[in-house]
């Protein structure tokens, strides 16, 4: 469940944080082709990581609702440039931004049943999360192997 307040802080935190984190990232060229070796680690990501237990990741992408990772990673699954597209749909309306490093404690895979299940294409994985903003913990759904790699 999200609180309002939590939602909004993790919004402000995306607002006040592309500016800084994503022109470095627009200047670096983009890799459309499919990563193997991505795709590989990405089976075995849930496996990887430890739930309730605080660790940094690098390049995920925090959105302030479910909905949000949930159609970027649908979008992944069917292409790289489709996830592009919707990933910069998403961050002009400041719904979800790449964090170049970021503090986390994963909380859940975000699973329905196993025709929803959300590790779409061997890719993307979101996991419900909490997220460290300036220090304070918030909820939100962060998404791993959404984009393609730099």
């Amino acid at each position: 469940m999200n609180h309002p307040f939590k939602c909004a802080a993790v919004a402000a935190l995306l607002g006040a944080s592309l500016g800084f984190v994503l022109p470095a990232q627009a200047a670096a060229p983009v890799d459309f082709e499919p990563d193997t070796a991505v795709a590989t680690a990405a089976v075995s990501l849930t496996a990887d990581y430890k739930l309730d237990t605080e660790m940094v990741v690098r390049n995920w992408v925090l959105c302030i609702s479910r909905a949000f990772a949930q159609q970027l990673a649908e979008a992944r699954q069917t292409s790289a440039r489709a996830a592009l597209a919707t990933y910069n749909d998403l961050k002009a309306e400041k719904s979800c931004g790449r964090f170049s490093e970021m503090r986390v404690i994963l909380q859940a895979p975000v699973y329905g049943d196993s025709s929803d299940r959300l590790s779409v294409g061997g890719d993307a994985l979101v996991f419900e999360a909490l997220v460290d903003l300036a220090g304070n913990w918030a909820s939100a759904y962060v998404v791993s192997g959404s984009l393609p790699s730099q």
